[in-house]
């Protein structure tokens, strides 16, 4: 029941997010009602724990100041339960309830550079989806790029510079490096269970973490060493600036924003970690072109892994090949080409290591081993088939292995690699 005193105090003055205007000794008792019913809810404060949400469940509650609507809960229910309604950046979505001129005008003064991050239209209806069943219309659609552009092109155009890719230059010059990759892929392999490996206690057998320890880690010596020039920190490189599994998560994010992005409240955690990827890799890679090209040697250039590092001779390869075009542009393609699918290739042969080393499929690993040591072109035919097989009882669609040949490495060297790991 409302006192007559306090319907006699003076109310708020109307203005954006006013609402009802009530005084403030009424404004002050809903909040405290508010907080008193958050605090004192025997669900959040007794049955809110890892236990019954699971560690998953726990975490995927808490907030997150880095999504881009600075911690609000209401946009990951609207992205999960309306996403076809919700476009990825909708400021519908990430400031429910506000107004999006308002909020626009707020940043405007505060966060300049955020503003062409959003989506500040009202979210159309949903058109629905539009069944492709002919052969010509498939066609159509899987070559006429300019008017259907897939969602991984425009999530990579997202993160990457607006000039046009040259990723068939790049390609062009990783399949003629493909025997140096598969030594280098051979010899790491080796080197990484060496170092990683652990003795058992009371026994001669070692162990290792084959998929974090070795499968993760090959693209990432691979494409920073041979191909790029990162400068990463290693136990052979120790003045580097990157480690290795830190290195490893940034392309995983880059994996997974460009294929993997089904979910539009991770969104923008994933473009926003992977455009940092991108600026990363193209300072690195654009200083070691500008030094082959005698524009200047900056002091980003002599932080790259120079112990042992194999890239200068691939990058004056695409130096020479991209006569005329900027370094940036050129370091632009050669990040789309071989980051955002570093992850799949780990991920594929994790699954064909996997799948051989069950138990009932002995016979079939010793015969992978066998011809792994012939070392001849039918075998290493038959060995890919074996990898074939093993990706397709795995339930793996083949479109996930192109994936990985998307990087532009042969077949060759896909055979190579896991044969080292077998």
């Amino acid at each position: 029941m409302v006192k007559v005193g306090m319907q006699a105090e003076e109310a708020k003055k109307p203005g954006p997010g006013a609402g009802l205007c009530p005084g403030y000794t009424i404004s002050r008792a809903i909040l405290a009602d508010a907080v008193s019913l958050t605090r004192g809810d025997p669900y959040l404060t007794v049955e809110f724990t890892p236990f019954n949400l699971t560690s998953w469940g726990f975490q995927d509650c808490q907030f997150d100041k880095d999504d881009g609507s600075y911690g609000g809960m209401l946009t990951k229910l609207l992205f999960r339960t309306l996403p076809d309604y919700y476009p990825a950046g909708s400021t519908f979505a990430h400031f429910p309830f506000l107004v999006p001129d308002v909020i626009k005008k707020c940043m405007e003064k505060h966060l300049v550079n955020r503003l062409d991050k959003y989506t500040w239209i009202r979210p159309p209806v949903p058109k629905g989806f539009v069944t492709v069943d002919t052969y010509d219309g498939v066609s159509q659609v899987t070559t006429e790029k300019s008017k259907f552009m897939s969602g991984y092109d425009n999530r990579l155009s997202n993160i990457t510079t607006p000039a046009v890719l040259e990723r068939s230059l790049v390609n062009d010059i990783l399949v003629s490096e493909n025997k140096r990759s598969a030594e280098f892929f051979v010899k790491t392999t080796e080197e990484l269970i060496t170092e990683r490996s652990v003795d058992h206690v009371g026994s001669t057998a070692r162990y290792v973490d084959i998929v974090k320890d070795v499968i993760n880690v090959l693209p990432v010596r691979y494409i920073s060493g041979m191909l790029a020039g990162l400068p990463v920190k290693n136990e052979a490189n120790p003045g580097g600036t990157i480690y290795e599994p830190q290195l490893y998560e940034m392309f995983a994010d880059v994996c997974r924003y460009v294929y993997l992005n089904f979910d539009p409240v991770n969104d923008w955690k994933l473009r926003e970690s992977s455009a940092d990827t991108f600026k990363t890799v193209i300072k690195y890679v654009s200083a070691h072109l500008d030094n082959i090209s005698g524009i200047s040697i900056s002091d980003v250039f002599f932080h790259t892994t120079m112990a042992d590092d194999h890239s200068h001779e691939f990058l004056k390869k695409l130096h020479a090949a991209g006569k005329g075009r900027g370094h940036n542009e050129l370091a632009a393609s050669l990040f789309a080409e071989v980051v955002p699918t570093a992850a799949h290739f780990s991920q594929i042969l994790s699954h064909v290591i996997n799948f051989y080393l069950d138990e009932g499929r002995q016979e079939a690993r010793e015969d992978i081993v066998r011809l792994a040591s012939l070392h001849t072109e039918i075998a290493d035919a038959e060995i890919l088939s074996y990898s074939y097989e093993a990706l397709r009882k795995a339930i793996l669609c083949v479109a996930t292995l192109m994936l990985c040949l998307l990087i532009g490495v042969s077949q060759a060297l896909i055979l190579q690699y896991i044969c080292s790991l077998i």
